[in-house]
């Protein structure tokens, strides 16, 4: 699924606004007294950036790829919002399809 589809469903509501805040690749939801918070980082991975009382834009982190150690790949260690199926991630998929063909 992509970020923008859930982004636009979520639009939808007159409860809530989203923006994203493009300098930072991150996405604002945010209801009269709240923020969630979602950001891509480098890796093109969804996060979850925050989440709580409402912030100013200015407080935000940027979405960051885990670090890892020397001996170990960073891959699948970042904290994905909607984790697919495949690569180094050793979390159950959010989504997992099986095609035709194949």
């Amino acid at each position: 699924m992509k970020p923008w589809v859930l982004l636009a469903v979520l639009s939808l509501s007159a409860t809530a606004a989203v923006r994203h805040l493009p300098d930072r690749n991150l996405f604002v939801l945010e209801t009269e007294r709240t923020s969630y918070v979602l950001g891509v980082n480098e890796s093109k991975q969804v996060q979850a950036v925050y989440w709580g009382a409402k912030v100013a834009d200015a407080d935000l982190p940027a979405a960051r790829r885990s670090g890892g150690f020397a001996f170990e790949n960073s891959d699948g260690m970042s904290p994905e919002e909607y984790a697919g199926f495949g690569g180094l991630r050793f979390v159950e998929p959010a989504l997992k399809a099986t095609f035709a063909d194949g």
